[in-house]
């Protein structure tokens, strides 16, 4: 509900679309360099592969959290829409609370990943592998390829900002204030990422698997069993 009055999104189950469609992208990337004969391109695509396991899994468990304990409060079930609109009275509840903080914080660390930027930039490691994937692109190419990546970052900063954050709520008197915002949550998204690029140095690939299977997908499971059992036992 963007536009003031006006609803955009309300469909059940749209969240599991959107994870659906962004999947793409990793594969997109990853195909990218196996479709190139240089062995760089190559090896960078292996990578792609390799980390998609892990952080497309705790992406999706982590979204999955705030959407699942939305069903409870409003319909439709599973939708982006019901989650922004309940995303605030989930935080004020001291049980939704941690579920909803241990879930952010791995989308946030997810979607780094999944971006592949620092300190997850390991498919395109320029000291290691010169651009990984994209070795042999130039041009017009390379412009879709850039162009991608920023489309899969204002969508999954758009999803984060909706789903944990509320999107246009509780101002959404105008279309001008629903849409500030907006902007302002999406943008403290973009900030928390490039925070966290700027903060910590490139990780090899065992250590950001390691990562992912040790920490951030039990984390992100462990929140959301939690949220399924207040969903069942009705008492948010």
């Amino acid at each position: 509900m963007l536009l003031g009055d006006f609803i955009v999104i309300q469909a059940g189950f749209d969240v599991v679309l959107a994870l659906y469609l962004l999947v793409w992208p990793t594969v997109a990337m990853a195909l990218l360099g196996f479709m190139s004969p240089n062995p760089l391109s190559i090896l960078g695509g292996s990578r792609v592969f390799s980390l998609a396991v892990a952080y497309e899994v705790g992406f999706a468990l982590s979204l999955l959290t705030p959407v699942a304990m939305s069903a409870a409060l409003r319909s439709p079930a599973f939708s982006i829409y019901a989650a922004s609109l309940t995303s605030w009275r989930l935080w004020t509840n001291p049980l939704t609370a941690v579920p909803m903080a241990l879930a952010l914080a791995t989308a946030l660390i997810s979607l780094q990943c999944k971006l592949m930027e620092k300190p997850f930039d390991i498919p395109e490691a320029e000291t290691e592998i010169v651009a990984g994937p994209f070795t042999e692109y130039s041009g017009p190419k390379l412009a879709l390829i850039i162009i991608l990546h920023d489309v899969e970052l204002f969508v999954g900063s758009t999803l984060i900002a909706f789903i944990f954050l509320g999107g246009p709520y509780p101002f959404t008197q105008t279309w001008w204030s629903s849409a500030l915002t907006f902007l302002v949550k999406y943008l403290l998204v973009v900030a928390t990422l490039t925070a966290i690029k700027a903060a910590v140095a490139r990780f090899r690939v065992d250590q950001a698997l390691l990562l992912f299977w040790r920490y951030i997908i039990p984390l992100s499971l462990l929140s959301l069993i939690a949220a399924s059992a207040l969903l069942h036992l009705s008492i948010m």
